[in-house]
């Protein structure tokens, strides 16, 4: 990642495929009030997780590749892999490198505090590849050829509400499906053997987008693994300074006479370092 004092050029694990072109990085600018304000309330007001992730990386997101008109289209056709990629970078350019979590041990309970990384999280951007890739599977007593696509965040979004999110979020995301004998499956009665394997797949295809953690229990001995909810971590951090936005918005606005949506749209550290000079006088 390059960085400067606006934000910051990555590479994406995977890359958004456009318009028959590959897109392999994304600039990302800075938070600015506005932004943490839309997430604060839209936290505060429950809304869900993936529509939430979407606003912020438009918002934030100032191309990709080649892209330069960045809208929600765009963001939710990014696989999940690469959304989770921004939001830690994201997290890189507002609170620094370090993450701090807590996980609960499933074998006795205990809280173990964990210091991560940005850098730890994030696996390397893989070799270009293609959007879909055709797999043969070996399951349910058959052999299976498949052709998948990685989950992106309209999939996401088209299951927010339905009882069996798991399985219609594979579903969308098998292009085609036929036993060894060349039959067609349908795809409401995939083995549930064969829907494992598949899963299984798809998390090859697009390794950022669930990131585990190997844990040992200090207190039981116990080794586990945790996953890391990179969305949820930085919507919580932004979340919690609520009161903090709010205070140093007042207090420019005291101090230099400025008008609430000029200093919201004020660049982080750039209001942070205005809300210190309003301090001193």
């Amino acid at each position: 990642m390059s960085s400067s004092a606006t934000g910051a050029t990555l590479r994406l694990p995977v890359g958004l495929f456009h318009e028959r072109a590959r897109h392999g990085t994304a600039r990302l600018r800075l938070l600015a009030g506005t932004d943490e304000l839309r997430v604060q309330e839209a936290a505060a007001a429950g809304e869900p997780r993936a529509s939430l992730v979407t606003a912020l990386l438009a918002a934030c997101t100032t191309a990709i590749g080649d892209l330069a008109d960045i809208d929600e289209s765009l963001v939710q056709a990014l696989c999940i892999g690469d959304r989770e990629a921004l939001l830690l970078h994201l997290h890189r350019l507002t609170f620094g490198e370090a993450i701090e979590a807590v996980v609960s041990c499933p074998g006795c309970a205990e809280l173990l505090d964990l210091d991560l990384r940005v850098a730890d999280l994030l696996v390397p951007p893989a070799m270009p590849g293609e959007p879909e890739a055709v797999v043969a599977v070996g399951a349910a007593g058959a052999s299976w050829r498949a052709r998948l696509r990685r989950v992106t965040g309209a999939d996401q979004l088209a299951v927010l509400y339905r009882s069996d999110a798991a399985a219609q979020l594979l579903r969308q995301c098998i292009l085609s499906l036929e036993r060894d004998d060349g039959t067609a499956w349908p795809l409401e009665s995939i083995p549930q053997e064969l829907a494992a394997a598949l899963d299984g797949t798809l998390a090859e295809l697009d390794p950022q987008a669930e990131i585990r953690l190997a844990l040992a229990c200090p207190a039981c001995r116990q080794n586990f693994t945790a996953n890391f909810d990179a969305a949820g971590h930085l919507i919580a951090e932004i979340a919690a300074e609520a009161g903090l936005l709010l205070g140093e918005v007042g207090a420019i606005a005291r101090a230099f006479r400025w008008r609430e949506t000029d200093i919201l749209a004020l660049p982080r550290p750039r209001r942070r370092a205005y809300a210190a000079l309003a301090a001193q006088r």
